[in-house]
Parts: structure tokens; sequence; C-alpha cells
């Protein structure tokens, strides 16, 4: 007679320091033979920032030693509006007769994470869920599992994982060689906006992006890949040194370990008008003036940390500012064979000038002063660039190029 074995209802609660956490509700767990079930529920459950210095204490990583790994929440630290709460809830349904079957299922009930950048800003969480699906086929199940996560400023990105997993009384649960495992990401960004709080204040981007890439892979280490990126309406501006990028669209692809770059453009944008009268009647008035862009295409290799781009650039205004202004035509070409990189190409100002007085009276700091953000030190500042960067740009300023002040 088979082995036969069945539990019923029951909670067990979870402490921290005598504080109740965690809730699992077991419905049932049965056993007959080879085939068995279990269901149940955890219920809705908190992770606070109190809790994890507890949970961390409690596995040793609370800092007194070397910190290698663990969970680091940043909500308790320097913020001037604290974070609610995560809160979660899960359940799952599982059975085995000679296949594995049922629904597994994680939620997001409120509350927020953390990103630690510097400085730490909220991911503006909406939606986090993760859905797993257990589908018998004969003696081998289908597992489908979808993760979404949504966001209130940042998008979502939705994934899901489709493979066969097999059983046999020898080998247990297991994939083959030749087994084919599938799984696609999808990314909807509607404003890049949001990247202000990583890369700060002196550099702007903004526009959507959308992304799908889909791969394959073989547990005999077989790997493809296939995706389509998408820009629009994209923006990229260091206002104090006078860069504008406007405007632009990107198309690009994933070709398994190549990322290739189709297009990257920018239509010529005139947002400053230049001070100095014979610079402006001629980027205003001068049919050949319009009509500029800039445009980059090319790929790199994603094992090899190799590439090549190149950068093609039409009476294309790259630099606007009132007091000195740049229109350039021309050809850059970039290798890349990291950690070198190396530049040659030919531009001609078609248009420019340059207000020596007011580049004169700019201040500095002397070069052995080192400003640091708020909370960092010294020792936090990452070391010197290993990139051997060379370069062999012929620049050519043309007739129309100006200096002008000191009388």
């Amino acid at each position: 007679q088979p082995l036969q074995f069945k539990a019923e209802a029951t909670r067990i609660q979870s402490f921290l320091n005598d504080q109740p956490w965690v809730t699992l509700v077991h419905q049932l767990s049965a056993l007959e033979g080879e085939n068995w079930q279990t269901a149940g529920k955890l219920e809705p459950f908190s992770i606070s920032p109190t809790r994890l210095k507890l949970l961390q204490t409690k596995l040793g990583l609370d800092g007194a030693a070397e910190q290698r790994g663990g969970v680091k929440d940043l909500r308790a630290k320097n913020q001037p509006n604290r974070l609610d709460d995560l809160r979660m809830e899960a359940d799952w349904n599982v059975r085995f007769q000679g296949a594995l079957g049922g629904q597994i299922s994680v939620r997001h009930l409120a509350g927020d994470i953390m990103i630690p950048a510097e400085p730490s800003f909220p991911l503006g969480l909406t939606e986090l869920g993760l859905q797993v699906n257990l589908v018998p086929t004969g003696s081998d199940s289908r597992v489908q599992a979808n993760l979404a996560i949504k966001t209130s400023k940042m998008g979502q990105v939705v994934g899901d994982v489709n493979a066969l997993l097999r059983f046999t009384p020898e080998q247990g649960f297991h994939l083959r060689d030749s087994d084919l495992v599938k799984a696609t990401v999808e990314a909807d960004v509607a404003d890049l906006g949001w990247t202000n709080l990583i890369l700060g204040d002196a550099m702007e981007l903004r526009g959507r992006l959308n992304a799908k890439l889909d791969m394959e892979m073989r547990p005999s280490g077989y790997f493809s890949s296939k995706g389509q990126i998408q820009g629009r309406e994209l923006r990229v501006t260091r206002l104090d040194d006078g860069i504008r990028l406007l405007d632009g669209s990107l198309d690009a692809r994933l070709d398994n370990q190549r990322f290739i770059l189709d297009q990257l453009y920018f239509p010529a944008v005139l947002r400053v008008e230049p001070k100095e009268w014979r610079t402006a009647t001629w980027i205003n008035e001068n049919p050949e003036a319009k009509g500029g862009f800039l445009k980059v295409s090319g790929e790199w290799d994603l094992e090899s940390s190799t590439g090549k781009f190149l950068t093609e650039l039409f009476r294309y205004p790259i630099l606007q500012r009132a007091d000195r202004y740049a229109m350039v035509s021309g050809n850059i070409d970039a290798n890349l064979v990291m950690p070198q990189i190396s530049l040659t190409g030919k531009v001609m100002v078609d248009a420019g000038w340059f207000n020596l007085d007011m580049l004169g009276g700019i201040p500095t700091i002397d070069s052995d002063i080192v400003v640091l953000r708020a909370g960092q030190t010294l020792e936090e500042q990452p070391p010197p660039s290993t990139t051997d960067l060379s370069m062999n740009i012929e620049v050519d300023l043309g007739p129309r190029f100006y200096l002008t002040g000191y009388g």
C-alpha cells in the first residue's frame, strides 16, 4: 500500500525579536505514493527598514564586519519623506501527478522601493507581480512565468519565460540539453526625465523609449537573442556647455552578441542666436545653413567589447550659447577595442564665434581641490580611468569663424 499523508488548515506565524512578521496560511498538503499536492498563502506582510535591520543582525550582516552581500534599504537614511513600507502577499497551489500542475503568485500591494543611486530616489512602484503557471503535458510540465514591473514615472517592464520541465523517476525534474527555453522582455518608458536623478544637474535626458527582446537558450549552451529598440522625441542637453541635441530618434537592434545602432538622428534645431552679427546673419539668412543633422550609426560586440561607430555631421549647431557658437560639418570614426578608443576624422566649422572676454572671465578652482557630494568621502571617489583614448581629428575653422573680445 502506498504511503499516504494529509495535513489540512494550519497557520504558522514567524517572529523577529518577538514581533510578528510573516504569517503562512497552510491550506492543504497531501501525499499518496508518488503523487502530492500543497496549497497555501502568505498573508500580506511588510518589508520595512526596521525589520530589515533586525534580519541583518540575525544573519550577521549588520555592518560590524566587512559586508559582502545582503539586503540594503535606504529609506530610513537621509530621506526627508520616508517611504511607505513595501507590502507583499503570495499564494500557491501546486500538485504532482506524474507531472507538475498548478500556479504560484506573488503580488505587490503597497509601498515603494528606493533606488540606491547618488542621491537615492524612490522607484515609484505601482505594480509588481510574478505569476507562474504549471501546465501538465503527459509526463512533462509546461512552465509559463510572467513578471510585471510598473512605475508611475519610469515606465514598465514585462517579461515572460516559457520552458518544458521534464520528470523521470531516475533523473527527477530536469531539462534535456536539446530543450528550448524562450524568454521575452518588453520595456516601455514614456519619459526618460527620471534619469536626471542619476545623471545629475549638468545633463538632461528626455524622450520616449520602447524595447522588445526575444531570447532562446538551451542547457547545452546555445543562446540566441533578437531585439528592437526605438527612441523618439529624444533630448540631450548640457546647457552650461551649450550642447542641445533636440527632437532626436533612435533605431537600434540586438542580434545575438551584436548591438547594432542603425541610426541615432538629431535634426539641426536653432535655439540660441549668437550675439556676433556676422554669424547671426549667416545662420538666419543663408539657405546653406538649413537642413542640418547629426547622425550616428555602428555596432558593438557585447562579448568581445569591440565596436565601430560613425558620426556624420552636416551644418549641425553642436555648440549654442549666447557667448559662443559652432555649426560644423564632417565625419568622425570611433574604433573601440576596450580599453582603447581611437577617434579619427575631419570636421569643418561652417560658422562659429567665441567671445574671449567671457572665456577668460570664468572662475575655476585649483586642480588639488576635490568636490564631494553630500555624504560622500574622499575614499569613495572612483579610481582613475583606465581608458586609452587617442584622437586624430582634423579641424578646419573655415572662412566664417570669428574671435572677439579683449578690445
